[in-house]
């Protein structure tokens, strides 16, 4: 069969509503890019997953300490060698759907490329998915979608339960019990499945686990850190006309001009802005997260008054209390109040602090900008809670 290109350069308007004999087995090539919007909507019919199957899947409303309960099946880690183009059949489904309640799912790579040739098996006229790991085994088209899904929720739960395992490791007694204990009512709350929305910034929930685990924060999460602390500046009288807290898009402005050697205010208009602030003398501290060498975070501190800088090294033990701090406070419905300048300075002391001219010794001041990247204060303690 001469299979025909779809020619979406022609002035001639593509059709708007679905013919199945116009398209399927028609010999038509499956426009992978710039899909049509009524081809796509027919091809996510055609993969829908029927209601009756739905609900073995785990609600994305359920909590996160439901979803660690969950009876799921497995995920196959065998290698599947057929490819994704050979394992569409013209057949029509053989299988006992029950059976989706007993295999375990197939590999994520082979359900990828499953996924890449779907459209154009179902373009020629495919009728089912050949199963290699069982004799003979034929299944709907949907059943992609089914074990896609799958997927996704026992690859979110293999992610909390990570962090479930770092947070038990860490929280067995003094402060860290405490924290610890506050954050399994708050996975007992969350959901699983929806985003975080919060802080200036919007995530997936899965990136709170990078808060309970031994992994650096991602962006996301120190953007939230930032933009709370920034906020708490803001409505502090005599902080707000001192102090700044800035987030990574001062990093990436830094870095952008370092790297440019352009510091005008069209290529970089937050460092600019900042520039001309502290020039004027309207404020004196500035506040932001710095990563060193692509695997350190440490918070520093530029005092435009007595003309320092200052950074630290966060031990292992302080981080994890950080963190259970931030995982609780960042994500509750209401905040604790918070000296905001005293516990930043606070933070300062407990790690170890350091004046610029030991940050010279890496080959001077952009240089040592440059090595760092830049980036990350932590959350605060509670002790500076104000009454």
């Amino acid at each position: 069969m001469t299979s025909s290109l779809i020619d979406l350069s022609t002035d001639d308007p593509l059709p708007t509503i679905w013919d199945e004999h116009t398209w399927i087995g028609a010999g038509k090539t499956y426009p992978s890019s710039n899909t049509p919007a009524f081809i796509l909507a027919e091809r996510s019919k055609v993969i829908q997953i029927p209601s009756a199957y739905i609900s073995n899947i785990p609600n994305k409303q359920l909590s996160i300490i439901d979803l660690l309960k969950y009876p799921l099946l497995s995920q196959a880690s065998v290698l599947i060698l057929q490819k994704g183009s050979s394992s569409y059949s013209n057949e029509m489904p053989n299988e006992n759907l029950e059976c989706l309640l007993t295999r375990p799912i197939p590999p994520k790579a082979w359900l990828q490329a499953l996924e890449a040739a779907l459209g154009q098996a179902w373009f020629d006229g495919k009728r089912s998915i050949i199963d290699p790991r069982f004799k003979q085994s034929r299944l709907p088209l949907w059943v992609l979608s089914y074990w896609k899904e799958m997927s996704e929720v026992l690859e979110q739960r293999a992610r909390w339960k990570k962090a479930e395992e770092w947070l038990r490791r860490w929280g067995e007694s003094g402060d860290l019990l405490e924290e610890a204990d506050r954050v399994r009512e708050m996975l007992a709350s969350l959901d699983w499945g929806s985003a975080v929305s919060a802080l200036g910034a919007t995530c997936p929930k899965h990136n709170l686990t990078h808060l309970l685990s031994d992994d650096w924060i991602d962006d996301e999460i120190m953007n939230m850190t930032m933009h709370d602390l920034a906020a708490r500046v803001h409505l502090d009288p005599d902080l707000s006309k001192t102090t700044i807290v800035a987030n990574l898009a001062l990093q990436n402005d830094i870095h952008k001009a370092f790297e440019s050697k352009d510091y005008s205010k069209k290529n970089v208009g937050l460092l600019y802005r900042y520039t001309e602030l502290f020039k004027s003398g309207k404020r004196k501290h500035l506040y932001f997260p710095t990563h060193v060498d692509g695997n350190h975070w440490v918070p520093m501190l530029i005092d435009f008054e007595v003309k320092t800088i200052r950074y630290g090294n966060l031990t292992i033990t302080y981080l994890v209390i950080l963190k259970l701090k931030t995982f609780n406070r960042g994500f509750a419905k209401s905040y604790h109040k918070i000296k905001t300048h005293e516990a930043i300075e606070r933070n300062t002391r407990l790690a170890t602090d350091y004046v610029w001219n030991q940050v010279q010794r890496r080959r001077g001041h952009n240089e040592a900008w440059k090595a760092g990247g830049l980036l990350v204060l932590r959350y605060l303690p509670t002790e500076h809670n104000c009454s």
